[in-house]
């Protein structure tokens, strides 16, 4: 399919990523948003690479590989924005799918071999070297290089593919709405995970003899624990809970929450000052929807509902 020019709808860090690819092989690119920059949930992730409530697993997996790729190169040009740390994971599961899946999904040099997991008091305990990202700011430095390439940019609510796509007079549109889906298109498969992550002010954490990152998985809580040591804070997360309202309000209660989980496995996060509390919605669905769908004889490609997986598998889905 030629194409000359493309729109884009969505700002997040699926949209961004999508139109920025595209920017390579075309030079006319749209993308159209009602939210961008720090309004999105992308810029509120915790910005793990990890696979998380994404399907199918053979498609996710293909695709985190790539964006893992993307990740090791980005390293080297933007170090203050993309890092690999070694980091410790936890479960209370041994060897559970996700974690089999995970270390699978390594690639050579990243992953320790699967004798490294020890049972810690009925604990499963791994380490591997995984790419953090600076989500907020990363995706504000995509975008400035997105306008950079003379992309442009509407804000505005979308509410007819179709209509926005002859409006602009566009050869093809690519849809990016993430959770709107599911009003824009009715695609009542798609469900919202609320998630929630908490700043604290940055300080030395002593992490000697301990990875320099922290992952823990306990199957069936709405609690979860990560610890990410960045430049301007550490990131304490997570949280998992279905919900179908935007927005959503920060919950001082869950940050407590996460704090004290935190600190269980380091305790100097226990008294350390709140500097930044973030919510936002995971787009959820059975599967990710990546197709091409021809609409009123209008070419309209899908490509949402990447659950938590939206840092982890963006540049197979761009």
């Amino acid at each position: 399919m030629m194409c000359s020019s493309i729109v884009v709808v969505g700002a997040g860090i699926i949209g961004v990523s999508c139109a920025i690819s595209l920017q390579e092989k075309v030079g006319n690119v749209t993308i159209v948003a009602e939210h961008w920059g720090s309004e999105t949930t992308s810029a509120k992730a915790g910005g793990i690479w990890i696979p998380y409530h994404a399907e199918p697993k053979d498609k996710v997996l293909r695709w985190s590989l790539r964006t893992h790729e993307v990740y090791t190169q980005q390293e080297k040009v933007i170090p203050s924005l993309v890092s690999v740390l070694k980091g410790g994971w936890l479960s209370d599961l041994p060897l559970c799918d996700e974690m089999f899946w995970l270390k699978e999904s390594l690639p050579d040099g990243y992953n320790v071999t699967l004798s490294s997991i020890e049972e810690r008091d009925s604990t499963f305990y791994t380490e591997s070297y995984l790419p953090i990202i600076n989500t907020a700011a990363y995706l504000d430095y995509l975008t400035k290089q997105f306008i950079e390439a003379n992309g442009k940019m509407v804000r505005g609510k979308v509410t007819d593919l179709v209509q926005l796509k002859k409006e602009m007079n566009a050869d093809l549109l690519i849809n990016c709405t993430g959770l709107g889906s599911r009003e824009l298109l009715n695609d009542q498969s798609l469900y919202g995970l609320q998630g929630q992550v908490v700043k604290l002010a940055p300080m030395k954490i002593p992490f000697y003899l301990r990875p320099e990152a922290y992952f823990c998985d306990y199957k069936g809580a709405k609690l979860y624990t990560y610890i990410i040591p960045r430049a301007d804070g550490i990131i304490v997360g997570g949280y998992a809970e279905e919900a179908d309202v935007l927005p959503m309000e920060e919950s001082r209660e869950v940050s407590e929450l996460l704090i004290e989980k935190a600190s269980l496995i380091v305790p100097e996060l226990k008294n350390q000052k709140i500097i930044g509390e973030y919510v936002g919605v995971r787009p959820c669905r059975d599967e990710v929807r990546l197709e091409l769908e021809w609409k009123e004889g209008h070419p309209i490609i899908h490509n949402y509902g990447h659950g938590g997986s939206g840092w982890a598998i963006l540049g197979g889905c761009a």
